[in-house]
This record gives C-alpha cells, sequence and structure tokens, in this order.
C-alpha cells in the first residue's frame, strides 16, 4: 500500500508548478514510479533508433540506480545515435554509472566502434567492476579490442581475468 503522501502526490501533482512537482516527484517517487520508469525504458530498447530524443532523459536515467541497467540497455538498442552518450558517461565520477555505460557499449556490440577508446580507457579504471565489464565489453565489440582483451590475462585480478576469457569467447563466437 502505498503512503498517504504518495497518494496525495499522484491526485494533486498536476496542480503544483512544474519545479515543484519534479522536486517532489525525485523525493516522493509516488506509486509505482519506478515500474513505470523501468518499462519505459525498455519500451524505448524496442522502439530502437527511433526513440533518439529520447538519449539525454536515458543518460540522465544512468545516475538513478533503480532504472540504470533499462536505461543501459536501452540506449544499446539506440545505437548509433546513444554511442557518444554512453561514451561520455564512462567517465562519470560514479562507478556504478560507469559500469552501466560500459555494459550498455557492449550490449551495442559492433555499433559501438566510436567508443573503443572510452573502453580502453575504462580497462584502467580505478573500479575493478568497471575494468571486468570494459574488457568483456571490448570482446562484444569485435576485433579492435583484442590487443588489450589480451592485456587482462597479465593481472592479478581474477575478475578481469575472467572477463579477458568471456571476451575472447565472445570474440571466438559466430554472430
Amino acid at each position: 500500500r502505498e503512503p498517504w503522501y504518495s497518494r496525495l502526490f499522484t491526485k494533486q501533482g498536476g496542480r503544483l508548478p512544474a519545479s515543484l512537482r519534479g522536486y517532489l516527484g525525485r523525493k516522493i517517487r509516488p506509486g509505482r514510479a519506478t515500474q513505470q520508469r523501468v518499462a519505459a525504458a525498455r519500451a524505448l530498447s524496442i522502439v530502437g533508433t527511433n526513440a533518439a530524443a529520447a538519449v539525454p532523459d536515458l543518460v540522465t536515467g544512468l545516475e538513478d540506480a533503480d532504472l540504470r541497467w533499462a536505461a543501459a540497455q536501452a540506449l544499446a538498442c539506440i545505437g548509433s545515435p546513444a554511442i557518444s552518450a554512453l561514451a561520455q558517461a564512462t567517465t562519470h565520477q560514479d562507478a556504478s554509472v560507469r559500469h552501466a555505460a560500459v555494459y550498455g557499449l557492449g550490449q551495442a556490440g559492433a555499433n559501438a566502434w566510436p567508443a573503443t577508446e572510452a573502453l580502453l580507457d575504462r580497462v584502467r579504471d580505478s573500479s575493478t567492476t568497471v575494468q571486468a565489464s570494459a574488457v568483456y565489453s571490448l570482446g562484444q565489440g569485435g576485433p579492435r579490442g583484442v590487443a588489450t582483451v589480451l592485456g587482462s590475462f597479465s593481472t592479478d585480478d581474477p575478475q578481469r581475468r575472467e572477463a579477458g576469457v568471456r571476451a575472447i569467447k565472445a570474440m571466438n563466437t559466430p554472430p
């Protein structure tokens, strides 16, 4: 059951100024707002490149822990119009956002060629989960990242070596 203030916001929110409505919406998150945002991101995944206008909102969604992975997947499905936005998100101060952006680039596969340099930079990220995901994502993009993937085997980090193994397997899997 929803709290009383959430129900009140849902009923009366339209009467509030837009700035206050946005602030309260972020703080209260009324009703099934999280589920609805995730569902909307998944729907944009289906729309694909025709959802290019939603790229800025989806990039903002990378900062929301509840929406992060659905937004990354949607950006990957949008393809070329979203690749540069995902590449920029790989430098975000929050490691979770960087991880989701790197994941999204991996899901974009060969469409992520323009972001190969961003993925190569993330192989040296301060977060081991981002590093591992970057190595795996390079493997999803094809032969261009082979040298970086091979370099992952000379580390002491088992998570990064495992990502290297997965990337090599991904590179050897026919489309």
